[in-house]
């Protein structure tokens, strides 16, 4: 059955199978904070989750817990990968790309729109995101 992962407002970890609605924990990030939000690479299956505070770090899809990469100062709400494995990120009215191997944002530009927290790539590479409005 086809599975997800939510990341929840306390650092916890959790699996949710689409086809019985069926929810389980699997642990704690351990970094005393919840992501803001979280994204599995399609190359590595690996799950990456951003903080509040801009810390980038790698989720262990196992234990829940989260070994830190690095740090950037740009507000990042939203995270997603594109299908070759590079990573977006939108925060206030900018959208990135982010270093996974050292957190790092690069501002792309300016999205004119308020990032609510959510990206997506479609199967044809067209990037959606939501906003809290125009500016």
């Amino acid at each position: 059955a086809f599975a997800t992962y939510i990341g929840d407002n306390t650092g916890g970890l959790w699996t949710l199978d689409v086809t019985t609605n069926t929810k389980s924990f699997i642990g704690n990030n351990g970094l005393g904070t919840s992501f803001f939000d979280i994204a599995m690479n399609p190359i590595t299956g690996i799950l990456y989750g951003r903080t509040g505070d801009g810390r980038l770090a790698t989720v262990s899809t196992t234990t829940g817990a989260a070994t830190v990469i690095g740090s950037s100062s740009a507000f990042i709400n939203g995270l997603t990968f594109d299908s070759s494995g590079t990573l977006y990120g939108s925060g206030n009215t900018t959208l990135y790309t982010v270093n996974i191997a050292t957190g790092a944002a690069t501002s792309i530009g300016s999205i004119g729109f308020s990032s609510s927290g959510d990206l997506a790539f479609s199967s044809n590479g067209t990037l959606y995101m939501s906003a809290g409005g125009s500016n």
